[in-house]
């Protein structure tokens, strides 16, 4: 009768060892994941691909800290062989508004020159996170009367809105 009571007692040490070791591991685990070790967007790096003619220079997002007021910048290069006209832009993936230039309501990148779209969006979005936007471009050429889409994808860090560093 001895002899059992000393097997589960060994069963029981046995599993409460492992116990503290899961624990332990849980804990760990969760300190990572906390401070944003375990977070796989952290790792990838920002991009911005719109093809070759129409080459993405620069973006930026922005948002303040309560996750409104998310503003998207995305400068563009005109690598086609006349002035392009950029009348609308709109999304495929998340909710995002074309506010063209702040000026006009449309952008004119003359050939081999920058210019530069502005969105606005209603999605919460964190300062420090990162965002994927996916974007179809609505445009011209200068003169002509077609309209031709170019289809991207947008991937950054969100900034917080008060640096302002392309406006």
């Amino acid at each position: 009768m001895l002899f059992t009571k000393r097997k589960g007692q060994a069963a029981l040490e046995y599993l409460v060892t492992y116990g503290w070791a899961l624990a332990v591991i849980v804990v760990a685990v969760g300190v990572l994941s906390y401070f944003g070790f375990l977070n796989p967007s952290r790792y990838i790096p920002d991009s911005c691909e719109f093809g070759e003619q129409l080459k993405c220079v620069d973006q930026y997002i922005e948002a303040n800290n309560q996750g409104g007021d998310g503003q998207i910048v995305i400068r563009f290069r005109n690598n086609f062989e006349d002035a392009i006209n950029i009348t609308n832009a709109y999304q495929t993936s998340k909710d995002i508004v074309f506010n063209a230039d702040k000026t006009n309501n449309y952008v004119v990148i003359k050939k081999g020159e920058i210019g530069r779209i502005y969105f606005e969006t209603n999605e919460v979005i964190y300062p420090g996170t990162k965002e994927r936007f996916g974007i179809t471009i609505q445009f011209k050429r200068l003169g002509g009367t077609i309209e031709h889409n170019v289809s991207g994808e947008l991937f950054t860090e969100v900034s917080e809105n008060n640096l302002g560093l392309l406006s």
